[in-house]
């Protein structure tokens, strides 16, 4: 049905995924899987099966009451153990690339956490009852009513606020979640199980109960390890969907199935790199290409510049012999050369040279400019997004936020 690298997708294959999956995405998964397996094997990464046992094991024992219900969750997705055991081998073996491909250091997690020691901070919490009476007079009122009946009675039937229906359960709450001030300090100074004297603030009465107390602590290096690494890996672009993308786009895959034909497609496009303007995808013709030996990406003039609302006038053969475009936006011109990484640069009265990070290039009639530089001299940016292998060009710079 298909082949991906030297890797074939057999009928008996797909017939047995069709259980769990749509015809199309059935074969989508087994494309996934076997690029998968095969970038491993080129890693040298492998999961011996005892190990895929394993992690089954701890997934029964830690998201299943009991076996009928583990075998309720097989029989739901339509698939076999061994079809798990297989999907779970997959998943592991792409968890060692994500590792692998965006490995990040100790010192780098360690800076990390030093750094950010705030996001590792539990707050100390408590657990709050309140009443919100209307006057001081009401909550003492109420407060003598406790003495007899249950808090909860009380605040149905005399608080005010949004609570009430609940029993006046405010929940566990930190230091900056609670106001009035007042209230605050009396909730983090009371004694746990008392009810506090009422409060007046803000012309309002309260009365509160400190349910339960929760110390703040500190997580440690060691428990956040895993969770800085993850966020690293995303700062870097390497995520799960990234590194699959990567491994798509250097794949040779061939489907022989017509009914799925379309999918060859499907993938083709997923190597070419999106250009997005203004959150629009380009429809290029000619797609986007790395210029060997530079690693610097090359984008289709023409397109480029219309969406960035810029006029262009490309005298080539035979007009001119030198090939060149001329670039207006505004009062910003500029005249670029095909092979020539000089440009000039004209922003109102003023005029320059500048140095391109790549010069033009001309491809089958079509004129390649590297984006960054064309972009940025119109008064746009630009971002280079990994996870979609994006362009994301914005024709006007946002404005850069106000200092403190």
């Amino acid at each position: 049905m298909a082949t991906v690298g030297s890797a074939a997708i057999t009928a008996d294959d797909w017939l047995a995924t069709l259980k769990a999956f749509s015809g199309a995405d059935a074969l989508r998964r087994l494309i996934e899987e076997r690029l998968v397996v095969q970038e491993a094997h080129r890693l040298r990464i492998a999961f011996k099966d005892a190990e895929v046992d394993a992690h089954i094991d701890r997934m029964k024992a830690t998201q299943y009451p009991n076996d009928e219900a583990f075998a309720e969750m097989l029989h739901e997705r339509g698939l076999s153990l061994a079809a798990l055991r297989r999907e779970v081998k997959t998943q592991l073996l792409l968890d060692r690339i994500v590792d692998e491909v965006g490995e990040i250091s100790d010192e780098a997690v360690k800076a990390y956490y030093d750094s950010h020691l705030s996001e590792f901070t539990k707050p100390t919490r408590v657990e709050l009852y309140g009443i919100t009476a209307p006057d001081i007079r009401a909550a003492a009122g109420a407060f003598e009513r406790l003495k007899e009946e249950d808090f909860a009675v009380v605040a149905q039937a005399v608080s005010i606020d949004e609570h009430a229906a609940e029993g006046g359960y405010w929940g566990w709450l930190s230091h900056e979640q609670i106001e009035p001030e007042t209230v605050r300090t009396a909730a983090f100074a009371s004694e746990v199980g008392k009810v506090h004297e009422p409060i007046e603030a803000d012309g309002k009465g309260y009365v509160i109960w400190v349910k339960g107390k929760e110390p703040g602590s500190q997580v440690s290096l060691t428990e956040a390890a895993s969770g800085i690494r993850g966020k690293l890996r995303a700062a870097k672009g390497v995520s799960k969907e990234a590194v699959l993308r990567g491994i798509i786009r250097r794949a040779t895959i061939s489907i022989q199935q017509s009914e799925y034909a379309y999918l060859t497609d499907e993938y083709a496009r997923a190597k070419a790199l999106q250009v997005i303007v203004d959150g629009t995808p380009l429809q290029l013709r000619t797609p986007p290409f790395v210029v060997p030996g530079s690693n610097r990406a090359v984008v289709p003039a023409d397109p480029l510049l219309a969406a960035l609302g810029a006029e262009a006038k490309w005298f080539g053969p035979p007009q001119w012999s030198d090939n060149v475009l001329q670039v207006k936006k505004g009062d910003v011109e500029l005249v670029v050369q095909v092979d020539n990484p000089s440009a000039r640069v004209t922003r109102g009265a003023e005029q320059g040279e500048a140095t391109l990070d790549q010069a033009p290039l001309l491809r089958d009639g079509v004129l390649f400019v590297s984006p960054k530089w064309v972009v940025e001299q119109l008064g746009g940016s630009i971002l280079f997004v990994p996870d979609e292998y994006a362009l994301k060009i914005k024709s006007v710079r946002e404005p850069a936020p106000p200092t403190p």
